[in-house]
């Protein structure tokens, strides 16, 4: 049911909201699942596709919870694709 085959995730996505209808993707539900590590073992933030503010994104942190940040910082992302099973 998407139109799209590769997307940013949005906040709702990611952390869901309180509303009827919830958004939130199954694998989001576990904070563990929203944490993006290099191979290295650190952790690093990542940027979702939501204004927080004029000039402010909204991005999962390293401990997988929402913040939001200047647009100027530098992030990273982790873009959501569908694989189809044909």
């Amino acid at each position: 049911g998407c139109e799209h085959l590769l997307w940013l995730l949005s906040e709702e996505q990611v952390f869901g909201s309180n509303l009827p209808f919830d958004d939130q993707l199954e694998l989001m539900r576990d904070p563990k699942h929203r944490v993006c590590s290099y191979p290295d073992g650190s952790r690093a933030n990542w940027w979702l596709r939501d204004v927080a503010a004029s000039a402010y994104f909204a991005y999962v942190g390293a401990n997988g919870y929402a913040g939001n940040n200047a647009a100027s910082y530098s992030g990273g992302v982790r873009p959501a694709f569908i694989i189809e099973n044909l």
